[in-house]
């Protein structure tokens, strides 16, 4: 039997129930976001994840703890070197009489600044691409591939490179040619930076879509966890790089941002400002590099054929290549007992705890994903918002559900 609807019905519904993906396109293909609208305002957002979920913390645990990395690669595939150095670390925490070199440690942190340049310039890119500006998406994927391409020069890989392993340096791996490729990155790189940044800051659309969206204010960017960029853009000033430390980053220069307004705008304004920060880091360990080594600098920079790292006996590129296929098959010998680490990637803190029982894999593995903190704020900053705002709240998000859903 029908209803009919008269006038007074009709005046009394307020809200209506709208489903936002998975088939969205900038819903990423595997989030669902359940929308209660009134009009074209958001009263209420409520996510829904599990589309793609693959176990990779079970998968790991029945992997010894040099595969262990292969799954932290996958996880984040915008950024996967940061989640391994996570992951390592956990490992060789837990190693007695572990040494980890001084150039072990740069080496690490010049490729997780590489990685985070590769996730800002997709998140920037893509982020305007969706609001309706394509121009940064040409700078952005050009300078994208001179990073991939730098990093398949020393690991043969582009994406997932699997450079760090767990309890192994591989700085002995870097050689005059690959400086040389990456000082030239670094002085064509700034100005592709500029450029995009500014075809953007000047751009009137971008600037109205993004201002007073997705406002997060400090006390409650720090009730819900939220880390990295998005905590500094509510104008904490917390780094993990600089505030608690890890690696050698203590020993370097670089500045922190943050934000006024706490709203999508100056997370933008924060992750361009991080690129150049990332540029400046990469000069640093750079010319490091060149001054302890046993050459010259005038020898070294003349390509010389390897890289040798304070008198330690160098290997040939063959013998090189032996030693990193050796490390998939190792069993390394851990004590017992729990470790949890950290690094600062490119959308916020990502944590490795490990529990070991003293086995050749590990007991249990838990992982701490920034992107999945980040987005139970979404109910928070989204509700009030247009539902035209919805898009760009998501692009600010920065979300990757290989590491949200893992």
């Amino acid at each position: 039997m029908k209803t009919k609807l008269n006038s007074t019905t009709v005046s009394q519904i307020k809200t209506a129930v709208l489903n936002f993906g998975p088939q969205h396109p900038a819903s990423h293909g595997v989030l669902r976001l359940v929308l209660q609208i009134n009009g074209e305002l958001i009263q209420k957002i409520d996510p829904h994840i599990g589309f793609l979920h693959r176990g990779s913390e079970r998968l790991a645990e029945s992997q010894n703890f040099s595969n262990g990395v292969v799954f932290t690669d996958r996880l984040d595939y915008t950024s996967v070197l940061t989640q391994t150095h996570a992951y390592c670390q956990a490992v060789e925490s837990l190693i007695q009489n572990n040494t980890q070199t001084t150039a072990n440690d740069l080496f690490r942190i010049m490729f997780d600044e590489l990685a985070r340049m590769l996730n800002h310039l997709l998140a920037i890119s893509t982020h305007s691409l969706d609001v309706g500006s394509m121009a940064p998406l040409f700078w952005a994927f050009e300078d994208r591939e001179r990073i991939m391409e730098l990093v398949e020069y020393v690991s043969g890989a582009r994406m997932h490179a699997a450079l760090y392993a767990p309890a192994v340096d591989a700085s002995t791996t870097l050689t005059a040619s690959f400086f040389f490729k990456l000082l030239t990155f670094l002085k064509t790189c700034h100005k592709s930076y500029t450029e995009m940044f500014i075809s953007l800051f000047n751009n009137r659309v971008w600037r109205l879509r993004l201002s007073g969206i997705g406002v997060l204010k400090k006390n409650d960017a720090i009730l819900f966890g939220a880390t990295g960029l998005f905590l500094r853009s509510s104008g904490c000033s917390l780094d993990l790089r600089a505030g608690v430390g890890y690696s050698s980053y203590s020993t370097l220069s670089f500045r922190i941002y943050t934000g006024v307004f706490g709203d999508s705008y100056d997370r933008f304004l924060i992750r361009s400002r991080e690129l150049f920060e990332s540029i400046h880091i990469l000069a640093q360990i750079t010319f490091r590099f060149l001054l302890v080594s046993n050459k010259s600098t005038a020898l070294f920079l003349a390509n010389s054929c390897l890289f040798i790292n304070n008198g330690t006996e160098h290997k040939t590129k063959m013998e090189g290549l032996i030693s990193r296929f050796k490390v998939a098959s190792d069993f390394i010998e851990v004590s017992a007992g729990v470790s949890y680490k950290y690094v600062e990637a490119g959308k916020g803190e990502f944590g490795v705890m490990l529990v070991s029982n003293g086995s050749a894999k590990p007991h249990r593995l838990y992982l701490r994903s920034p992107a999945f903190n980040n987005l139970q704020l979404l109910p928070l900053i989204g509700a009030g918002c247009y539902f035209a705002d919805l898009v760009t709240l998501v692009g600010s998000l920065d979300l990757v559900f290989g590491e949200v859903d893992r």
